[in-house]
């Protein structure tokens, strides 16, 4: 019995040529569910009643366990490339490797397969990532990349601006003390012993703070001049 308001599958009418055509392409039931509007459980059903054999079955080439294990083990392939080679699902690859006593690489061989083979590994964000509020890109031949191989980008950022590599005492003050804004006006190239000082010794001191607090004002009264005069920018120092 299907849900509630679902047509049970044997009062469902797909025509037996449908069915064969999606597989003479090589279609899963998933697939040829998509492909016809319905779900594979009820292809799948209707694969029986007709007596078609899925497509799985009629692929009996990856059951050859020295072709297998020549793919995933000489090639250096996956499962899913395996299983897009045969035209099946990887489940099926998978579950043949386990009937013919082929055993799977570990996550930590499969990460360090994929490492080498695609260049990144499988949770790969595009080389973009952050840690501890700073934003961090993917560098590897960068000649301060660390272990990891990630720049945090307001060093990059700089070292655009300037034209050069920073030098290891040089630092890069965020001046208005938002970490991943890395916006080149916001940027201050400084000796390691300044940017002490301006991010520990005067991190919350009554100067900065009243700082902060005029840039707020003047970024305010800019915006209000500026739609009150029409204009498309406002020098409030003129």
């Amino acid at each position: 019995m299907g849900r509630k308001g679902q047509v049970p599958w044997n009062k469902v009418n797909i025509p037996k040529e449908d069915i064969e055509a999606c597989l003479a392409k090589g279609m899963s039931s998933v697939r040829i569910g998509r492909e016809l509007g319905f779900g594979a459980t009820t292809i799948f059903n209707k694969m029986k009643e007709y007596g078609l054999k899925p497509t799985a079955l009629r692929h009996q080439d990856y059951w050859n366990k020295e072709k297998l294990y020549r793919m995933y083990y000489d090639e250096n392939k996956s499962t899913l490339q395996i299983g897009k080679e045969f035209g099946v699902h990887n489940t099926y690859i998978t579950r043949a490797m386990s009937k013919l006593g082929i055993p799977r690489r570990n996550i930590s061989e499969a990460g360090r397969l994929r490492i080498k083979r695609d260049g990144h590994a499988y949770n790969w964000k595009g080389g973009r990532t952050k840690r501890d509020g700073y934003v961090l890109i993917f560098k590897p031949n960068h000649p301060r990349a660390g272990s990891r191989s990630y720049i945090p980008e307001h060093r990059l950022v700089m070292e655009e601006k300037i034209g050069r590599y920073l030098l290891s005492g040089e630092q890069v003050h965020h001046i208005n003390g938002i970490k991943d804004d890395n916006r080149p006006e916001n940027l201050k190239l400084v000796s390691r012993a300044d940017h002490q000082i301006y991010t520990e010794l005067c991190k919350n001191c009554p100067l900065r703070q009243e700082i902060r607090l005029l840039q707020w004002q003047i970024k305010d009264l800019r915006e209000e001049l500026q739609y009150k005069l029409g204009l498309k920018e406002v020098n409030v120092w003129d």
